[in-house]
C-alpha cells in the first residue's frame, strides 16, 4: 500500500505561515508539492550545488536494494561491499547516505567487519554540534 505523506504534511503546512523544505530528493518540485498538498502559492527553488562538477560523482549499483522484504544480512554485506569498491577506489572523502537509520545501522554492523578509511556517521538522537564535532 502506498503511503499517502499529505496526512501528515498538509496539517502542518497548513497551519504555518512558512516551510523551507531542503533535500536532494524533492525533484520534480511540482510533483513534491502535489503529493504533499503544497499550496498552489508555493515558491519552489532548486539551488545550485556548491561543489564543482568535476568534483562529484554519481554512480548507480545494480542488484542491491534497501526495499523493506530484502533487508536482510546478506543484501547489507553486498551494500557494504559496493560501499567499499567505491571508498578503496576513491583518493578522497567519499559521502554514503542511508535511507534510514535502521538502514544505517545495519550497514554499520556489515561495516565493522571490513576495513575502512575513518568513519564519522550520524547517530539517532544526535545533536547538530555532536554531529559537527563528529566529522571533525
Amino acid at each position: 500500500m502506498a503511503l499517502d505523506p499529505s496526512k501528515v504534511t498538509q496539517p502542518v503546512f497548513s497551519s504555518t505561515y512558512a516551510n523551507v523544505i531542503m533535500s536532494g530528493t524533492l525533484q520534480p518540485l511540482e510533483a513534491f508539492a502535489r503529493i504533499t498538498q503544497l499550496p498552489e502559492s508555493t515558491v519552489k527553488f532548486i539551488a545550485p550545488s556548491p561543489f564543482p562538477k568535476e568534483h562529484v560523482f554519481s554512480a548507480v549499483s545494480l542488484g542491491v536494494t534497501t526495499s523493506m522484504e530484502k533487508r536482510t544480512p546478506q543484501m547489507y554485506q553486498t551494500l557494504v561491499e559496493r560501499i567499499n569498491e567505491v571508498v578503496n577506489s576513491t583518493p578522497t572523502n567519499t559521502g554514503v547516505f542511508a535511507a534510514s537509520f535502521q538502514v544505517l545501522n545495519s550497514l554499520l554492523d556489515e561495516v565493522w567487519k571490513m576495513p575502512l578509511k575513518t568513519l564519522f556517521y550520524e547517530r539517532k538522537g544526535m545533536t547538530s554540534k555532536a554531529n559537527e564535532k563528529n566529522g571533525s
